[in-house]
């Protein structure tokens, strides 16, 4: 510690020291039986010829300092003790001396006083000279620190620190037996009431150990008690049951469940057809398009041809008007000069000399008509304007349509440019996520059967691997029609199936994510590998299969899967044993 400060007593508040021996009363304030302070904010001691010294001190209270000696101001953030006039000792009331001053050597018994460290209900067994306790404070293993522990405000010894946040803290972290996530230990029961991987016992058939997560799929695809849909819905059949029931209903509809395979696949037969033709004509309007597209090329260079002719020769009649007009002004000048060489002569030349004029003044007129005419782009008839004026409309109206065409074209490009981006956002891992905007606008088509589903663009399980996409009905399909939201998953016809495993075997995940990232809608499926929706596709795309009832309107209103319009699908295809189509 500095010398400066070797004396002085280190807290203004003496009451929370404990002192190893009693206090002598001479170290204590007559009128607030307190220890005195070198702080003046409480009390000071001060020597005089006082018979009560050393109690007669000035001594400054807040509260009642008016009735004491000294006089508190406090000037620039600093304090300064004045003396009053007609200084008195607080305890008798005798007149002090003016030879008063600070007790230094008081002060400094003060502050070599024994005392216990503040932390002593702790453990701490120091003893320090009250001049040192401050500093000892500073270092003192036993002094309370606030536990680390996030939520926590405890305060604790400082070497009992570490203990506390591994032992004893409430909020420690635990690391969840089911998921794995460390959670702090007071809030781990609130987090087993959600963690997915949490094992439940299913209500309808008693199965347990069931993952949280894999409740749904499991009450919708493997319970016993659950009634399913039969596995030819797609292809028209209403029936639910459960899976003993099922199994009769298999047996004794085959015939019906033919007939709807039959028509199902004449109805996908028919639609494939529609679509060939369709993509024939659409092809067919492209050609059609391109021929246009260089006739209207070959047309625009021949019109630019004609409009650079057009303006040659405007500006070689523009040029010839000026000529004549500089041929008028000079015959005008020199007009004066021989009237008056022929005048008295006779008055035929007076007669001639005014029939120029006039002819001259008509010349002018008639050139200030003709470049009027010229600015605005047409010619007088006796120069053979009217061809070049026709022309040049007849021009503008074929750059017009020229440029409708163009902008049509401009359109398909638009479109192929999509498609384009389309193909360069493409995923190869087995991952996509489908951004889908103006969900709303698609929600009421769908309702009104205008546009019932909407195909996410194509992605691959590997960069050789499987071609997929998501299909998704904003108001449902099948059992969940008007419900519902029904997602799909889709086998498309790829360049590299003839290399790849078949059935398809991986299993799928669906997920609508919310937008918080906290509670996004789960489920997941593994295929069956005995429908033709996972065999190798012989046409564009199988039959899709999937969850006709994968979330309700009602909750996907709620929380935040839906926002600016928007919202996002996320598809995952497990890649586990797929390590020949470049998945390590």
């Amino acid at each position: 510690m500095a010398l400066s400060k070797r004396n002085e007593v280190p807290f203004a508040d003496l009451s929370i020291v404990e002192f190893k021996e009693e206090l002598d009363k001479r170290f204590r304030c007559p009128t607030l039986l307190r220890l005195f302070s070198n702080d003046s904010g409480v009390v000071d001691v001060t020597n005089d010829d006082c018979k009560n010294r050393p109690f007669s001190q000035k001594i400054y209270r807040p509260d009642t300092r008016d009735s004491f000696t000294v006089q508190y101001v406090k000037r620039h953030g600093k304090a300064h003790y004045y003396r009053k006039p007609n200084p008195h000792c607080p305890l008798d009331g005798e007149t002090l001396s003016e030879g008063a001053f600070r007790d230094v050597c008081c002060r400094r018994e003060i502050a070599s006083l024994l005392c216990y460290c503040l932390y002593k209900k702790y453990g701490c067994k120091s003893e320090q000279e009250l001049m040192y306790l401050k500093e000892h404070l500073s270092k003192c293993e036993f002094r309370e620190v606030k536990c680390t522990n996030p939520g926590c405000e405890e305060m604790v010894p400082k070497n009992k620190l570490e203990h506390h946040k591994n032992e004893t803290c409430r909020f420690k972290p635990s690391r969840c037996q089911h998921c794995g996530q460390l959670v702090p230990e007071v809030h781990m029961e609130s987090h087993l009431h959600t963690c997915d991987k949490f094992p439940m016992t299913c209500e309808r058939c008693g199965t347990s150990n069931i993952a949280r997560e894999d409740m749904q799929h499991h009450l919708e695809r493997e319970c016993s008690e659950s009634e399913k849909p039969c596995k030819f819905y797609y292809a028209g059949c209403p029936f639910k049951a459960k899976d003993d029931v099922m199994n009769e209903h298999d047996q004794s509809q085959k015939s019906e469940h033919l007939n709807l395979m039959l028509e199902f696949s004449r109805k996908k037969e028919q639609k494939e057809i529609n679509l060939s033709e369709k993509l024939e004509k659409v092809e067919q309007e492209n050609i059609s398009l391109q021929s246009q597209l260089s006739t209207h090329r070959e047309t625009l260079a021949a019109s630019t041809q004609d409009l650079r002719s057009y303006q040659t020769r405007l500006g070689k009649v523009e040029q010839i008007v000026g000529e004549h007009r500089r041929e008028i002004a000079d015959l005008k000048e020199r007009l004066p000069a021989s009237a008056s060489a022929a005048s008295g002569k006779n008055n035929d030349f007076s007669y001639n000399f005014d029939e120029i004029r006039s002819t001259l003044a008509e010349q002018e007129v008639k050139l200030s008509a003709l470049e009027s005419e010229l600015s605005r782009g047409s010619l007088s008839a006796s120069m053979g304007p009217r061809s070049l004026a026709s022309g040049s409309i007849t021009l503008d109206r074929r750059l017009g349509r020229n440029e409708h065409q163009l902008a049509l074209h401009d359109i398909q490009l638009a479109e192929h440019d999509l498609k384009i981006q389309m193909l360069e956002a493409t995923s190869y891992d087995g991952t996509y996520i489908w951004k889908i905007d103006e969900f709303s606008r698609r929600h009421h088509e769908a309702i009104i059967g205008k546009t019932p589903s909407i195909y996410s663009p194509p992605f691959y399980v590997g960069r050789y691997g499987y071609k997929v996409c998501a299909r998704v009905y904003p108001n449902g399909d099948g059992m969940g029609k008007g419900t519902h939201l029904s997602l799909f998953f889709v086998i498309m016809k790829g360049d590299y199936d003839p290399l790849l495993p078949w059935p398809f075997r991986q299993k799928v995940t669906f997920k609508v994510l919310d937008h918080d990232r906290q509670n996004d809608i789960t489920d997941t499926f593994r295929p069956d590998p005995n429908i033709s929706s996972f065999k190798r596709p012989t046409s564009s795309m199988n039959v899709e299969s999937g969850c006709p009832v994968f979330v309700s309107q009602q909750n996907l209103q709620k929380l935040s899967y839906i926002n600016d319009d928007v919202i996002y699908i996320k598809i995952i295809v497990d890649t586990t044993g797929l390590a020949s189509l470049g998945f390590q």
